[in-house]
């Protein structure tokens, strides 16, 4: 992934004004060392290149495989047992009516949990089949599968359950390099990751372009 010319720019103007030093040249601000020595230009991309510090969150795309293997596939499909009902006879009592007409709405209860869940399974199904990587740096593909993920009624009677969606986005954060960290967008914390502008390390060429 290259530098556009603007990020090229906003590099250059941080360096000016980079107090930092490289082990490299100790005692030697970044910002006082020269951009067309070779020797300095390695050494301040090798300084944008290392962990920033404190740690800075960003969103990474992650295999397909990684999600899967994170995903809790039984809290997809409803807890309860199918609901059973009661054939009614010839001439029923009014007792067994009742019975029969609870378990009827029972039975829909279920039906409508259950389709619920099969929609959260389809809508997994059309983000994951086919793909050999999640794109979890797009911001509307986490949106999609955070929904998939969550508030599935397939609990005991109903209740909201999670696919382990918590899990799936933790997997998806990861820890920026300085460079990494001055062209991204957003807060950068483990609560609010940040959306990368450019993605990698940089070398002394990309520095003296």
């Amino acid at each position: 992934m290259a530098l556009t010319p603007a990020q090229l720019t906003t590099w250059k103007t941080d360096i000016a004004s980079n107090a930092n030093e490289t082990p490299q040249y100790p005692g030697v601000a970044i910002s006082a060392l020269s951009l067309t020595n070779s020797d300095h230009a390695d050494a301040i991309a090798k300084w944008y290149s290392l962990q920033a510090s404190p740690d800075y969150f960003v969103w990474r795309d992650v295999p397909m495989a990684t999600v899967l293997n994170t995903i809790t596939f039984a809290n997809m499909t409803p807890l309860d047992a199918i609901p059973l009902v009661t054939a009614l006879g010839s001439n029923p009592s009014v007792a067994a009516n009742a019975t029969f007409n609870n378990q009827m709405a029972t039975v829909h209860q279920w039906n409508g949990r259950s389709l619920s869940c099969q929609g959260k399974q389809f809508n997994l199904q059309n983000l994951t089949i086919g793909r050999d990587t999640a794109p979890m740096k797009n911001i509307t593909y986490r949106a999609a599968l955070q929904d998939c993920l969550t508030n599935i009624p397939a609990g005991a009677s109903g209740a909201l359950l999670s696919a382990n969606w918590v899990g799936v986005r933790d997997g998806a954060k990861f820890l920026a390099n300085r460079i990494e960290e001055l062209l991204a967008t957003g807060a950068g914390t483990t609560a609010t990751p940040s959306d990368l502008g450019y993605e990698g390390s940089v070398t002394y060429q990309d520095l003296q372009a």
